[in-house]
């Protein structure tokens, strides 16, 4: 279809109307407003009269270089998704419902019978969905690059290829190439299994050898964790939500995952207990609930929470309600870090940083391991023993005073090594 260039403007205003009753808040809208302001600077720069979702696609290339949006990072990633929204909505009137770029998984259509036969295997042997989600990506990657080389069949694999893709995959992250390499071994063991390959090409790839937990976990004082909680506009609807969440993760140490899975049945009000099964490790944990973290939730669940039959605890402030995004956690606690001003140095800014502000604060007031290993609910105590390395103060106490040597020690051979 296409649209004569005086009508872009009706045009952006029927698409914010269509996004604005999907229920987008302004800044997003004001978001969109301006990627599409580009696009009709673009059109009137090369006076094109008219225009079609293939012009929005060609500016889309121009302006990010390359069709491969997994590729881009976050900021381009976002303005292709608005670009891509845009280009729909002059096609078919509509936009996804997600509003988001869609996993490319065409990319390796080539392998998908394959493809889509071990990933339903995995589904089989009931692997976690964040599981499924890391195969996916990482073997995407992997099969991408086979296509590059015109290897776009089990039985044209070789072991060069291979070990050339496998050598130059993410230098820049350790923990990134561990996961790969598994998840490519285990592709390669799965087509072997299945009479898909002659060899066992498996055997190419080595095993990851990377130091887990190489880092010092991140920590916050209890007064940086202060300033940070002072951050939050407990005066708005949003502010006392991430006052909630930012608190809780504080003071009980929740991981993410469990934080935005955090159901209403979830809290018992006449016990002060919040119990829950982790999404990580499926374990039940039961935590007491302090008075502040009790009377934060108290204060957005009775005043700001909209009413809503979702059960989820925290909930989106725009329709339709659901399950708040991770990422946007992460997102508010790394913005009321800076907006704290407290200099973070090398620490991490992200919510982990909470769990082990937390694991840090209940060493320093020699609680025992097993009790924290308890209120984390770590599977096993190894995991809560990591923590041991960040109390600073009780390592002092177990160093030893290095012995003194006799003089007769320096004095060997005329004291010729000692001078």
């Amino acid at each position: 279809m296409y649209y004569q260039l005086s009508d872009f403007e009706s045009l952006v205003e029927s698409a914010v109307l269509y996004i604005r009753q999907k229920g987008r808040s302004e800044a997003t809208i004001n978001h969109f407003k301006w990627q599409w302001e580009q696009v009709r600077q673009y059109l009137k720069k090369r006076e094109m009269e008219t225009f079609s979702a293939r012009d929005i696609m060609g500016y889309c290339n121009d302006k990010f270089g390359t069709t491969d949006y997994l590729s881009l990072k976050k900021y381009q990633h976002d303005c292709a998704r608005q670009l891509l929204c845009l280009a729909e909505f002059i096609e078919s009137g509509q936009m996804p419902d997600a509003l988001r770029v869609q996993h490319a998984d065409y990319d390796v259509r080539q392998w998908n019978p394959v493809f889509s036969a071990f990933m339903e295997e995995k589904r089989r042997q009931q692997r976690r969905t964040g599981t499924i989600y890391l195969y996916k990506c990482y073997l995407c990657n992997f099969l991408r690059a086979m296509l590059q080389q015109e290897i776009n069949a089990p039985a044209m694999l070789n072991s060069f290829a291979i070990a050339g893709y496998i050598t130059h995959m993410y230098s820049q992250s350790k923990g990134a190439k561990e996961v790969s390499l598994r998840v490519i071994k285990v592709f390669l063991s799965y087509l072997y299994a299945n009479r898909l390959t002659d060899k066992d090409f498996s055997t190419v790839v080595p095993r990851g050898r990377f130091p887990k937990r190489s880092e010092v976990p991140s920590v916050y004082t209890p007064d940086e964790l202060q300033k940070i909680l002072s951050c939050a506009d407990r005066s708005t609807r949003t502010g006392k939500r991430d006052y909630a969440f930012l608190l809780i993760t504080y003071r009980l140490g929740l991981r993410i995952s469990d934080l935005v899975s955090l159901k209403l049945q979830n809290i018992n009000w006449e016990c002060n207990e919040l119990s829950f099964i982790q999404v990580k490790t499926g374990n039940p944990v039961t935590l007491p609930v302090p008075e502040d973290v009790g009377n934060a939730l108290i204060d957005y669940l009775r005043y700001c929470r909209p009413n809503v039959p979702a059960s989820y605890v925290f909930v989106s402030r725009n329709y339709p309600y659901g399950k708040l995004c991770p990422k946007l956690i992460s997102q508010v606690i790394r913005s009321h870090i800076r907006a704290s001003g407290i200099d973070t140095g090398n620490r991490k800014t992200g919510a982990h940083a909470f769990r082990h502000s937390m694991a840090y604060n209940l060493l320093a007031a020699k609680t025992q391991l097993p009790v924290i290993s308890e209120i984390m609910g770590h599977s096993v105590l190894a995991t809560t023993m990591c923590y041991l390395r960040i109390d600073i103060e009780s390592l002092r106490a177990c160093a030893l005073e290095v012995p003194s040597f006799p003089c007769d020690f320096y004095q060997q051979k005329g004291g010729f090594f000692y001078e």
